[in-house]
């Protein structure tokens, strides 16, 4: 069963667990960022549709697309930051297919609270070294 886990590294302890609500078999890409501008980091994950957790593991947001009746899941990630400059928060999510969505939940953008908006780099676009 195919489920996302939150673990405190220092204590090693279970936090919360996530089922998300598709198959198994399904991949997914996760990114973490304040995109509710709570001042607390989310969690998002594509597959096969977005979802927003919060850092307590609650639902706080989902976008289904046509791209889900079609090809059933995503496959190539999601991204967040102001793409823009308009000081607003852009989430960009990549499914598969050819469909590209910019999505936003209308909260001002703040580069602190952007540790991971993006594939092994944090939110100064420097690479994060494992």
């Amino acid at each position: 069963m195919k489920r996302t886990y939150f673990i405190d590294l220092y204590t090693h302890h279970l936090e919360w667990t996530y089922k998300p609500p598709y198959p198994d078999h399904y991949s997914n890409y996760n990114t973490f960022a304040d995109v509710t501008g709570d001042g607390a980091i989310d969690v998002l994950i594509t597959a096969p549709n977005l979802i927003i957790l919060s850092n307590q593991g609650h639902v706080q947001g989902s976008y289904d697309t046509s791209d889900l009746i079609h090809n059933k899941r995503a496959e190539n990630g999601v991204w967040s930051g102001d793409l823009n400059k308009d000081g607003i928060i852009e989430i960009l999510v990549k499914f598969d297919g050819d469909a590209l969505y910019c999505l936003t939940t209308g909260k001002p953008y703040n580069p602190g609270k952007m540790p991971w908006p993006k594939s092994l780099q944090n939110s100064i676009n420097r690479p994060v070294v494992p």
